[in-house]
């Protein structure tokens, strides 16, 4: 597994290390309980296996089952008992917001999520305003194909000027509703329990 510190890391392999570590032991499990397509968890099992933090048990209708390697436990244990290591690798790309809450919750506790939302929202804000500038930027650089003649500009210039401005405009208008989305489960985070312990409680900080 790439070690914390290392920029290609990626956090669905601790959320995949978690969820094995709690009974989750195949990719049909991952699909029925987390939607996480056989696609998307299946190669990330084997290549957790050929990195000797999983072993796999061929199962009945080639259904293969995976569990934790005493290797595997210490490099989760890693993560449980160093929940900071976890904010380097925030993702800040809204749909992968799920994966980071959870795990913030997870590893960091209870008002761990808050303070990601709170990072996150900080972040979507700049860019929010950024993607609204641009957009208005470019509606206005429009104008100049409506004055005087729009015979005077080539076929090519007006289509790709507008197609820029869609693009621009849907992306300010997904930021503004991905803050609204993100002020509603800041209301609804206080409301999580306590997360579960991993490890034994007394080797927990």
């Amino acid at each position: 597994m790439i070690s914390p510190g290392d920029p290609n890391f990626n956090n669905i392999e601790v959320l995949i290390l978690a969820f094995v570590k709690v009974g989750l032991s195949s990719p049909y499990d991952f699909v029925s309980n987390l939607d996480m397509g056989v696609a998307s968890s299946a190669p990330i099992l084997r290549r957790l296996e050929s990195e000797g933090l999983l072993q796999s048990t061929p199962g009945p209708r080639n259904r293969t089952s995976f569990a934790l390697t005493a290797m595997g436990e210490a490099q989760l244990e890693k993560f449980v008992l160093n929940p900071d290591i976890m904010k380097y690798y925030r993702l800040m790309r809204f749909r992968e917001v799920r994966r980071s809450l959870f795990l913030e919750w997870l590893l960091g506790g209870s008002n761990a999520p808050q303070n990601y939302l709170n990072d996150l929202q900080g972040r979507l804000s700049v860019k929010a305003e950024s993607a609204q500038a641009d957009a208005k930027s470019q509606l206005a650089a429009l104008k100049r194909f409506r004055e005087p003649s729009p015979e005077s500009f080539q076929p090519e210039e007006v289509m790709i000027a507008v197609y820029k401005w869609l693009g621009s405009e849907i992306n300010a208008s997904e930021l503004r509703h991905y803050s609204e989305i993100l002020n509603e489960l800041e209301q609804a985070i206080s409301r999580l329990p306590i997360p579960p312990s991993l490890i034994p409680i007394k080797v927990r900080k």
